[in-house]
């Protein structure tokens, strides 16, 4: 379980990895190959805590990913 653990913290810092390069990406096309390696980083940490019956932690990646992606749509997606 304390391995399964570490995995989530793990892919929610790359995540968080790859929403910074998001800020630096250089055009849209750049932005937007960030976005998806953050969704498809925090899908998989939102499905692995609600494997672990971390139903809580599970929300709160869910709003992050929802706040990342407004953040993408209303500043980045068309520059």
């Amino acid at each position: 379980m304390q391995d399964n653990r570490e995995l989530l913290k793990q892919l929610e810092q790359r995540a968080e990895e790859a929403y910074e390069r998001m800020y630096e990406a250089l055009g849209a096309n750049a932005a937007g190959a960030c976005f998806r390696e953050v969704k498809e980083l925090l899908s998989g940490a939102i499905s692995m805590a609600r494997r672990l019956d971390l139903e809580d932690e599970a929300i709160r990646l869910e709003k992050r990913l929802e706040h990342i992606r407004q953040v993408y749509e209303h500043q980045m997606r068309d520059y």
